[in-house]
């Protein structure tokens, strides 16, 4: 089992600052050895208003998985940065998951990528198949981020995957998981029944009631679903904009399953692993 739970607080909206309050939790956690991990996320800073995180889910298990998914972060980073629109990111993304990354051991993946921008306040994302964002508004609404496009992997089967990009108002806060979330499953008779976004829609509620870190939050409420036995990697990442209640202490934490731990900027741009 492999995890990492990171808070990002940055400050006030100026020309020379970060976005309000906005903070990026990322609760990533693996069954198995961590470099068999498939899942990835990371917070980038592109400009003085203008913040972006990306979450992927790497299909299958092994020694390379984890290395197509090391491979396909950092791939997907440096086209992000570049500063090309989100449905041409996507595009580029998959022909090189096609090109380098896939094989029988790793047969597709899922990316989903959003960019805020505090002086517009507007999310723009654009997902390749990945589980649903969630977007909550300050009076608990949500609305689901459907993918807009398919998953990464399928040019085989067609000849070039059309990928778009959605812009919606801000809102409060971002949740977006991996399957290994919304598929913790457990038997209700003879019958499965699975988390799902159901679950982490109510995951959310009672973290705002009770004033519980979000992330972990979700995770744990994912875990007791499943009696205590994830099935997948299970990754969470919430993104609060303006002051939220359930944030800790604002600053760059790193809680590797057994305490806290500050890290430095530095530190924190090389990104989250499963490790």
């Amino acid at each position: 089992m492999c995890g990492l739970l990171y808070v990002l607080s940055v400050e006030a909206v100026a020309p020379e600052g970060y976005p309000t309050g906005m903070r990026h939790q990322i609760d990533t956690r693996a069954a198995g050895e961590p470099v068999s991990c498939g899942d990835f996320a990371e917070h980038l800073y592109l400009d003085s208003h203008r913040s972006a995180i990306f979450v992927g889910d790497v299909a299958g298990r092994g020694h390379s998985v984890g290395l197509a998914a090391d491979a396909l972060r950092a791939y997907a980073r440096s086209v992000i940065l570049s500063g090309t629109s989100l449905s041409h990111t996507l595009d580029a993304v998959d022909e090189f998951f096609a090109r380098t990354v896939q094989s029988e051991a790793v047969p597709f993946a899922s990316l989903f990528i959003a960019v805020s921008d505090g002086w517009k306040t507007q999310l723009r994302y654009a997902s390749a198949g990945h589980e649903p964002g969630l977007l909550f508004d300050d009076a608990g609404r949500h609305r689901h981020l459907d993918p807009t496009g398919p998953i990464l992997g399928l040019r085989a089967l067609r000849a070039h995957p059309t990928y778009g990009e959605r812009t919606v108002a801000l809102g409060k806060l971002l949740v977006v998981v991996t399957d290994g979330i919304t598929e913790a499953r457990r038997f209700n008779g003879d019958a499965l029944a699975f988390f799902g976004s159901t679950g982490v829609v109510r995951a959310v509620q009672n973290a705002e009631l009770s004033l519980h870190d979000t992330a972990d939050a979700i995770h744990q409420a994912a875990v007791e679903h499943a009696r205590g036995a994830l099935a997948d990697d299970a990754s969470v990442v919430v993104s609060a904009f303006g002051v939220h209640r359930n944030a800790p202490t604002p600053s760059l934490l790193a809680r590797p399953l057994g305490g806290w731990a500050t890290l430095t900027k530095a530190e924190h741009e090389r990104g989250t692993y499963c490790a």
